[in-house]
């Protein structure tokens, strides 16, 4: 009898939730950078082993013209998928924002490192690139 009680209690207050919330706890934080004046491309390293089917760029402080991403990949022994992804973007991110998803070719992959290529800015605030994957 406490199960349908309790069921009748959570289910609304989890679909209450707001769907951008929801989606963002399913992210995991991969790494992050801070873009330096004149710089024109930066790479976020991913530490340790996790398969990861896609990814995206998030951005904070300032916006930031992201030209593209280019996903690299530990070599795999047999040779069968490539070592890397280029993932065309030229979009500008505004601060709080994130990109689209991009789905990993191949299924799901442990990603080495996140090459970002973007516009240069001009002085001031430094804009914070954050890898998400999950």
């Amino acid at each position: 009898m406490r199960t349908p009680a309790l069921l009748m209690i959570l289910v609304p207050l989890l679909a209450s939730a707001p769907a951008e919330a929801q989606r963002r706890v399913l992210w995991d934080r991969v790494g992050s950078t801070e873009i330096r004046e004149g710089w024109t491309r930066a790479t976020i390293w991913a530490p340790g082993r996790q398969r990861y089917r896609e990814v995206r760029l998030c951005v904070t402080r300032r916006a930031l013209r992201v030209n593209s991403f280019t996903i690299n990949f530990p070599l795999q022994p047999q040779g069968r998928w490539a070592h890397e992804q280029v993932v065309p973007l030229n979009r500008t991110i505004s601060p709080g924002q994130c990109s689209r998803e991009t789905w990993i070719r191949g299924g799901a992959r442990d990603i080495r490192q996140v090459e970002i290529r973007f516009a240069r800015f001009q002085g001031g605030t430094r804009p914070v690139v954050r890898l998400e994957a999950r």
